[in-house]
């Protein structure tokens, strides 16, 4: 089998580190098993800026990378080299890429390292959810092809974002229903028996019969099945599988899925040593003095921060023109913080925060004063930092590294985990919100925002809400929560809030970014706004046919702004929306007659 992970490469230095990494002789057993197409090894990088630069795509990312892992002693080196250059030319037509076979591990594992444009379309590759499950399936086809197994259908797919976000704060009672059955099946003998001490635990039984059972815990809403349970948490949790443990007979667990995912984490684990091992004096010098200059320049005490740094750089370096350069850098920083506006979201570090995040491995992320980015200038290990006007920084690295990054902030293990200081749920915060504007896209519809407590996030989530949450950052204690504009009505009945009026205030507040975008492109085009009044009907279908409007609430209607050049579509949605009433009329008419 084999587990196959597609990450970004974001800048050139990131590239050029990579090539030179995969393509080492002592990797590819003398770069036997090293190939590309459409380019050269040696020069891959220019070509695959010429090929950007032609296309007009410079901008984003510059190159994906393909890692495919197989399990040890599953496939020999030339197998897997050929694997990984068929998949290259049946997926990537048009993109120059580059395919490395790694043999100095028990586990070999292919990189292929591709240009993000395609010389033939011009187009870039988007990786995606869609784009990643279908190179998936052709991975998995080329292993039929070659006689190799297949990853198959985790045991704890169906598990749902909520159930695995409470399983990891101990909050699920899926989680507890699991625990309790396999604590109870070592003391009963029978299904009645079972059922008994489940009631006894605090589990009601809706419904048991020979094939299934419904139970819900006491305080809940919402009931499982045990089918619906074993298809989460593994087949043992069944009927028919709990019968059989009743009877002593041993059950087989299912395997753990993507065995080789560890394996890839610890290839960008030595691909991180790697690169600070080969990284020159005078680049680490150079990002160091750019680092400290930005904690200098994001901090809220500037004096305070550059006499910190330039501290610091006295007791590392004896070298009076390192020192004096750095410090005139720092000063700089200090002087020209007064004199221009901070940009919100400044990045910073030695990785790029993309191609962090990308990379295998668990995410750390801990929110410390600007200043304390100084004591990270000599560390040895990937980290993004993402600088905040308010003199903070929220850096990112990867668990592995949390000692070092514990050594150099001073700050404990215990106090980079704790809630207060981790920012590890952004993460998954952030791939709701993809999913929220998927969902959006999809729909036809909106995200909303709302100010909310701790105590209504939980509200939320409890309530089976899709809700984004961020910390306020003029509001301290609070959250912002991103929802669909559909969920309006439960977030306003968890929280307590008017939904009428929580409706007409986010229409309004869309309506006024609408009407700025209407009014530029307007502006571009030579063309003029005009102003219709429409009713509630007539507004939702104007919204669904995807009109470029700026509807303001007015009363019970809605003065609705476009462009001249779209009053035809207009009076097209306006004569099918009269259509569209009178039919519904006639109906009522004719039903309302058929029951007299």
């Amino acid at each position: 089998m084999a587990y196959l992970k597609v990450l970004p490469v974001v800048t050139n230095t990131h590239l050029n580190n990579l090539i030179k990494y995969i393509t080492r002789v002592d990797k590819t057993d003398g770069r036997v098993f090293v190939s590309a197409a459409g380019c050269r090894v040696e020069t891959a990088i220019k070509d695959f800026k010429k090929i950007r630069e032609i296309s007009g795509k410079q901008r984003g990312l510059v190159a994906h990378q393909l890692v495919r892992s197989f399990p040890a002693g599953e496939v020999d080196p030339e197998q897997a080299q050929q694997m990984a250059e068929e998949l290259a030319a049946r997926m990537l037509p048009g993109h120059q890429y580059i395919v490395c076979t790694h043999v100095d591990r028990d586990h070999i594992h292919t990189h292929i390292v591709f240009n993000s444009v395609s010389y033939l379309t011009g187009e870039k590759y988007h990786n995606n959810k869609k784009s990643l499950r279908i190179m998936r399936g052709e991975s998995d086809n080329l292993c039929r092809k070659y006689g190799l197994s297949v990853i198959a259908p985790s045991a704890r797919s169906g598990l749902d974002r909520r159930t695995l976000e409470a399983a990891r704060q101990g909050g699920s009672w899926k989680v507890q229903l699991a625990i309790t059955l396999d604590d109870l099946i070592d003391r009963v003998t029978s299904l009645p028996e079972l059922q008994e001490e489940l009631q006894k635990a605090g589990f009601n039984i809706e419904r048991w019969t020979e094939r299934d059972a419904t139970v819900r815990k006491e305080g809940e809403v919402k009931a499982i099945r045990l089918s619906t349970l074993a298809k989460q948490f593994g087949w043992q949790y069944s009927m028919s599988a709990l019968q059989r443990r009743l009877m002593g007979e041993e059950i087989e667990l299912p395997e753990p899925s993507e065995p080789a995912a560890s394996a890839e984490a610890s290839e960008w684990r030595r691909y991180q040593a790697w690169a600070f091992e080969q990284r020159p004096a005078s680049l680490k010098m150079k990002r160091q003095a750019n680092l400290l200059a930005q904690s200098v320049w994001y901090n809220k005490d500037p004096a305070r921060a550059a006499a910190k740094a330039l501290t610091l750089l006295a007791l590392q370096h004896r070298d009076r023109k390192i020192g004096k350069a750095i410090g005139e850098l720092i000063g700089r920083a200090t002087v020209l913080r007064r004199e221009a506006p901070l940009s919100e979201g400044q990045m910073c570090g030695n990785m790029d925060y993309r191609t962090l995040t990308g990379a295998p491995g668990k995410n750390i992320s801990v929110r410390l004063p600007a200043a304390e980015l100084i004591k990270l200038q000599t560390a040895e290990f990937f980290f993004a930092a993402r600088l905040q006007k308010n003199g903070t920084a929220d850096v990112t690295f990867k668990e592995p590294d949390i000692e070092k990054a514990s050594v150099l902030l001073g700050i404990s293990i215990k106090e980079l985990l704790d809630p207060a200081v981790s920012r590890n749920a952004w993460g998954t915060q952030a791939d709701i919100m993809e999913e929220l504007r998927e969902l959006a896209k999809e729909k036809r519809s909106r995200i909303w925002r709302m100010p909310v407590s701790p105590a209504e996030v939980r509200q939320l989530q409890q309530a089976g809400v899709t809700v984004a949450f961020w910390r306020k950052k003029t509001a301290v204690g609070m959250y912002d929560a991103c929802f669909m504009e559909e969920d309006l009505l439960k977030v306003c009945t968890v929280c307590g809030k008017d939904y009428a009026a929580e409706r007409q205030k986010r229409i309004a507040q869309d309506a006024r970014a609408d009407y700025t975008r209407l009014k530029a492109d307007a502006g571009r085009k030579g063309d003029r706004i005009i102003y219709r009044v429409v009713d509630e009907m007539l507004y939702l279908q104007l919204r669904q046919s995807e009109l470029p409007m700026a509807a303001f609430p007015k009363d019970a209607a809605y003065n609705v702004a476009f462009m001249e050049s779209k009053l035809k579509r207009y009076e097209q949605i306006l004569r099918e929306a009269s259509m569209q009433q009178e039919q519904q009329r006639r109906s009522g008419l004719h039903n309302g007659g058929r029951e007299n």
